[in-house]
């Protein structure tokens, strides 16, 4: 069966359906998409956990760890890199380039919370959580007040006024970590 003259009202339903086919695209494209499981192995779950050991002790709220779990994972996917390239130390883009961070990040693994951390990295990069796409983060309780000097820039948190990379001066807090 062939069509020689389609019905305006045809040609109009097909570009209505392609418009919103399109646009659902557009959308899905801009939102923040969870780490694939099929994506992630050994050394992501390793270096998610050893880094949650040093930014959090493993005892800051569930979202808030999710959170900076997906700081690294989106920073992976940001420089077209792996998960331990970002945060193995110094990382890369800088994580923490700390010798205190380096030496805190390779004893994670003698924890007492060692295998609790490794499992929540699962969790995390099985999807269980929404990727809220942040990049950055900070503990502002450990940021200096102010003056600022330099490229940090004044912002309220929950601990009061404190300086602050300008990547997250404007973002969310949730619990003791302000997200960018």
């Amino acid at each position: 069966m062939t069509f020689r003259n389609p019905s305006p009202l045809l040609l109009g339903g097909a570009v209505v359906v392609g418009i919103l086919l399109l646009t659902k695209g557009a959308k899905a494209a801009l939102a923040p998409t969870p780490y694939m499981p099929g994506d992630s192995n050994a050394a992501d779950v390793e270096a998610l956990a050893r880094m949650l050991i040093v930014e959090t002790g493993l005892n800051m709220s569930t979202e808030e760890m999710a959170q900076i779990a997906f700081v690294a994972i989106n920073r992976a996917r940001r420089y077209n890199t792996s998960i331990p390239e970002v945060v193995i130390p110094p990382g890369r883009p800088n994580w923490n380039g700390s010798s205190t961070y380096a030496r805190l990040f390779e004893a994670a693994d003698s924890k007492p919370v060692w295998e609790k951390a490794k499992a929540f990295a699962r969790r995390v990069l099985a999807g269980e959580f929404q990727n809220k796409g942040y990049r950055n983060f900070v503990h502002p309780e450990h940021m200096a007040g102010p003056p600022c000097f330099g490229r940090p820039v004044l912002a309220s948190t929950k601990y009061g006024l404190r300086c602050v990379p300008p990547e997250v001066a404007q973002g969310t807090q949730i619990s003791k970590t302000l997200f960018g």
